[in-house]
């Protein structure tokens, strides 16, 4: 399913290169059985689709912690619901 998502967007966007990042892109490495749907979504006419898979880094964890905690901050309905 995966591999339908990525090559029904594609097919809109006319994207060439899709990357993928997160906590389960190892299984996407050690198998790239769930990205075979995109060869079976994609228009006849368009290239074939790289798929890039990479893994989040600390610094990548530490941002996305850090844009948290300043909307946190600054959203004044956040900051009520908690």
């Amino acid at each position: 399913m995966i591999g339908a998502v990525i090559g029904t967007v594609c097919n809109s966007a006319g994207t060439e290169t899709v990357i993928l990042s997160g906590e389960g892109v190892d299984l996407i490495d050690s198998s790239r059985s769930p990205c075979a749907g995109i060869a079976n979504a994609l228009r006849p006419s368009l290239p074939r689709i790289r798929v890039i898979a990479r893994p989040l880094t600390f610094t990548d964890w530490a941002r996305g912690a850090s844009v948290v905690a300043i909307q946190h901050h600054l959203d004044p309905q956040i900051r009520r619901s908690a």
